[in-house]
């Protein structure tokens, strides 16, 4: 039998996992759950692409209850997904998805996203190359590369396992064979990209931080990394982040993101971020598209763009300003998944 979900559009957030007393998929998810019924539209949870049977149906399900996560076990239709990990997109291409597996192929390599935007932005991206997980094929890639600073790190490594290297050509050259040590040549890559001074330098002149407490956070992390991250749907600006903290070439995790007064973040910050975003989404031929696009902090250069698993913000009760980015977030996303849902029901 059908469930009720064929009262209304159902959106699917997708993530292989199990859903059974986790109360952190709970807190990150329901306010958008929450949204998308203002919106008119049932949110639910998948396991990826697992329970498919095919047309957009699925014969495992789970609700968002008072009391945790719900399993049904009756036969769903979902009119569009929220997919955090991939498995709509690859499994379901029937169902449209945020995002579209032409869109993660080429977020996911930095070769492909070099390949895509080094055309539209020019000297606003690092150079890239990319070659197996080889010392002598990596000394011979860095013949591609002219004087100045090089980074060496692994291609497709968002959970940060391997360890970078940063330093001039002779530094890469000499400790590329211990890099690639924990790495499969046969099946493994690395990246070699120029690195940007700009990521060392301040936020944008004019931009100014939600409130004292966001300068604060900023304070604390003096002198290390920070970068500018804007999400985007559909290849337009929805709301910028700061991350202050980071310095990836020492393994440093003291990462926060910081929050900013929005009005003051520069026109050109927003133009760059949409020029990468478009540039993507164009390209895999997508009609819909959730990126996050990560500018050097001067909002002069792009670092790099995201995917997979970008979410939305969590509030947090004694910052202000996580409040102003979740609501935004959130009901930028509810309206964009509504919308999707909504349109694929009525072309039943």
């Amino acid at each position: 039998m059908i469930t009720r979900n064929e009262d209304r559009p159902t959106v699917a957030i997708a993530e292989a996992r199990s859903f059974e007393n986790n109360e952190q998929f709970i807190a990150r998810h329901l306010p958008l759950v929450k949204r998308l019924a203002d919106y008119g539209v049932l949110g639910v949870a998948l396991n990826g692409a697992k329970d498919r049977i095919g047309n957009g149906q699925f014969n495992v399900s789970y609700g968002f209850g008072e009391n945790g996560m719900v399993r049904n076990d009756n036969i769903i239709s979902v009119d569009a997904g929220y997919d955090l990990t991939g498995g709509l997109a690859r499994y379901t291409p029937d169902v449209p998805s945020l995002n579209p597996l032409g869109i993660r192929e080429i977020a996911m390599s930095k070769q492909s996203q070099f390949d895509v935007l080094t055309g539209e932005l020019g000297g606003a991206l690092a150079r890239t190359a990319t070659c197996p997980a080889d010392a002598a094929a990596i000394l011979s890639t860095l013949d591609q590369f002219g004087d100045g600073v090089l980074i060496l790190k692994a291609n497709g490594d968002p959970a940060k396992k391997h360890k970078m290297l940063v330093g001039e050509k002779a530094d890469i050259a000499k400790g590329a064979e211990r890099i690639v040590s924990t790495m499969n040549p046969a099946k493994d890559s690395v990246v070699i990209q120029e690195y940007m001074p700009e990521v060392r330098s301040g936020f944008a002149d004019g931009i100014r931080y939600f409130d004292a407490n966001e300068r604060a956070v900023v304070a604390d992390r003096r002198g290390l990394n920070r970068e500018l991250r804007v999400h985007a749907i559909d290849g337009r600006p929805i709301y910028v982040v700061g991350r202050a903290g980071l310095q990836p070439e020492l393994g440093s995790q003291r990462d926060e993101r910081v929050f900013l007064d929005q009005a003051s973040v520069p026109d050109h910050v927003f133009e760059l971020a949409s020029r990468a975003a478009m540039a993507i989404h164009t390209q895999s031929n997508a009609e819909h598209s959730y990126l996050a696009v990560d500018l050097t902090p001067d909002g002069s250069r792009v670092v790099e763009v995201n995917g997979r698993n970008i979410g939305t913000v969590r509030s947090e009760s004694d910052r202000m300003g996580t409040q102003a980015a979740h609501d935004a977030i959130t009901d930028a996303l509810a309206r964009k998944l509504s919308a999707m849902a909504h349109k694929r029901k009525g072309e039943k």
